[in-house]
């Protein structure tokens, strides 16, 4: 099977779901340093996401990224960071 590569572009307004099928978000922004990616802005699109996190957003670390395809698989929610408080 052939390795397909994505820009960073490209990986932008892709949905974000955990390991068991649950939706995140979308991919709003990737975080760079030093030439890697390191994170990644999500907003936050399931209901029950918001509810459980009070977010808007959040970074999702790239050492929690499975899987980056036409979505992006990522490991439990709990282990995110909440980037903004919802209001």
């Amino acid at each position: 099977m052939a390795l397909k590569l994505r820009t960073v572009s490209s990986t932008i307004g892709i949905n974000v779901y955990t390991e068991n099928g649950m939706l995140v978000g979308q991919v709003t922004e990737a975080i760079i340093k030093e030439n890697k990616i390191s994170a990644w802005k999500v907003d936050v699109l399931g209901e029950s996401v918001k509810r459980k996190l009070n977010a808007k957003g959040i970074i999702v670390n790239q050492a929690l990224v499975r899987a980056i395809g036409d979505i992006m698989i990522i490991s439990e929610i709990e282990t995110v960071e909440e980037e903004t408080k919802a209001n």
